[in-house]
Order: C-alpha cells, then structure tokens, then sequence
C-alpha cells in the first residue's frame, strides 16, 4: 500500500511538470506567431505608433513648438513667481516663429498673468528682425499669442528687395556686396509702428510723421501699411511723392511696390514736373551758334 502511494505521487509530479513545459512552451511561441514577428512591437508599441505613421503626431508637435516662445539668452535672469513675470537684462534675445527680438532690458509675462499674459515689453538697443525687415525703436511690447510686435518711438522699418539674380547673371554684373545692399533697401521712419508677423498676415501699420525713401523716390504720409507678401507700401492721407529727378506729385492715396519699383495712386491733386534749364537752353540754340553764323555772312 505504501509503495502504491509513492507511485501515484511520482506519476502526479511527472504530469504536473508536463503540463508546466507545454505552458511554457506556448508562451514563448506566442510573439513568433504575430505578423511580422517583432517582439519590440507589442500590442502597447503598436497602438501608439499606428498615428504617428499618417504624421498626427509630429504635426501636433511641430504646431506646439510653434507656439512656443524662446529665450536665447540673456546676461541675467530673475523670476517672480508670484506675479507671473521674468526680469530680464544683458544681451536679451526672443524668438517666436519667424521673428527675433534683441534688446537690453526685457519683461516677460507669462501664460498665466491675469492682465498680460505670454507678452513681453522691452527697451533698450531695439531691433526686431523677420526674414525680410527689420525693425528699430524705442520701445517694443510683443503679444506672442496674438503675433503681434509694437513698436514705438524713432521707428525705423528697413525693408530689403528681393534681388533679381536673373537680370544680373543676363547683364554680367557683379557688384560689390555692399552697394548691391544699399541699392535694394526700401526705408520707412514714423512715431509708431504695430507689425502683425502669423504665417498668412505680414504686414505693419505705422502712424505718425511717415517717411519713406525707396532708391529713387521719396514718400510722406499721414499713415503706411506695409505688407510684406505682396511686397507693396500704401500711403494715405496728405501723400506727397518726390522723385530724384525732381518730379513732385501730390494724392490722397499711393501704392509702392519694393519689388516691382513702381507707383500706383488714385486722384491726382497735383503733380510738378522738373525741368533742367541748362538742357532746355541747349535744345533752342541753334546748331553751330548764331554768332558763328553772322561771322560767316559778313564775308
């Protein structure tokens, strides 16, 4: 009886084993038998990266890294938590989608201050730089969720023509880098200028005391809408336009375009044509001169 007992123990222990190695046997076939039979992939790899295969996921990234505004540098830091404001100072550089800001001295109010939030107001040696202009001032205060750039006092807008390669490789011109800059350069000055920079909006208003110098004309206003995509500047109120060769024109509404070089305007008040005496003078006297005539005669 006893020897009995130890027997249906030992064939218990051996079917028990058994069963554990066919388990464990399964298991281990089990990822083999996935397509593909890629054990890195898994039921929680996969689903995760089943959007990422149409681009959902790197878009939705690169439209927050688009949003986000970035400190380059500054000298110096300091962070009030509780007023939701950072003190920045020495060589402060912004960048926020295609614009950077530089300045001496900045305030930035983050996304939670309850009157300002993601703004920024600076002062001090200020340029704000796009690829196509660059403006200067006073003072600037940026709204960052509303892409919006003010800028204020001693404003000066340099706006850069785009070269036309084509023209210069037909002529065989090569300038000197300098003077090719120089020649291409469309300059604006006025009181205040609010420049709006989202992707499908280039464009700045400015008002107060307008000057514009485009290479060979010069432009005064009452205010001045510069939009960079069409590339074109529209004067209103009190425009006067004085060309290099002297010809003044006066209306209350004139388009530049910086690219093409031309000028568009509605009604026409009035419009002065230069004259050059001197060329005038030499296209009335006869040919060979009067005096050379009369010699000639009394002999």
């Amino acid at each position: 009886m006893k020897a009995d007992r130890y027997l249906i123990l030992a064939i218990s222990l051996l079917i028990l084993l058994g069963m554990l190695a066919v388990a464990q046997s399964q298991q281990v076939e089990k990822p083999s038998d996935k397509p593909n039979g890629d054990a890195a992939t898994g039921s929680d790899a996969g689903q995760p990266d089943q959007p990422a295969a149409n681009g959902e996921p790197a878009k939705d990234k690169e439209e927050e890294e688009d949003k986000r505004v970035r400190l380059e540098n500054a000298d110096s830091l300091y962070r009030d938590k509780a007023a939701h404001t950072y003190f920045l100072a020495g060589n402060v550089v912004f960048k926020h989608k295609d614009i950077t800001l530089y300045c001496d001295e900045a305030e930035y109010f983050d996304e939670d201050h309850p009157e300002r939030p993601d703004t920024a107001k600076a002062v001090g040696n200020l340029k704000c730089v796009d690829p196509e202009a660059t403006i200067t001032g006073d003072l600037i205060e940026a709204d960052f969720d509303k892409k919006i750039v003010v800028v204020t006092g001693n404003v000066r807008v340099v706006a850069k023509k785009k070269p036309d390669k084509d023209e210069d490789k037909a002529e065989g011109k090569k300038k000197d880098e300098w003077d090719e800059y120089a020649e291409k350069l469309t300059t604006m000055t006025c009181d205040r200028i609010e420049y709006y920079y989202d992707d499908d909006v280039k464009k700045g208003i400015a008002t107060g005391h307008i000057k514009v110098v485009q290479e060979d004309k010069t432009g005064w206003c009452d205010k001045a809408v510069y939009e960079r995509i069409p590339d074109i500047v529209t004067l209103t109120g009190n425009v006067r336009i004085l060309t290099e060769d002297g010809d003044e024109l006066r209306t209350p509404e004139a388009t530049i375009s910086i690219d093409a070089e031309w000028i568009r305007t509605g009604k026409v008040s009035g419009i002065t044509f230069h004259r050059d005496d001197e060329e005038e003078e030499k296209k009335e006297e006869p040919a060979g001169g009067g005096e050379a005539g009369g010699g000639g005669g009394g002999q």
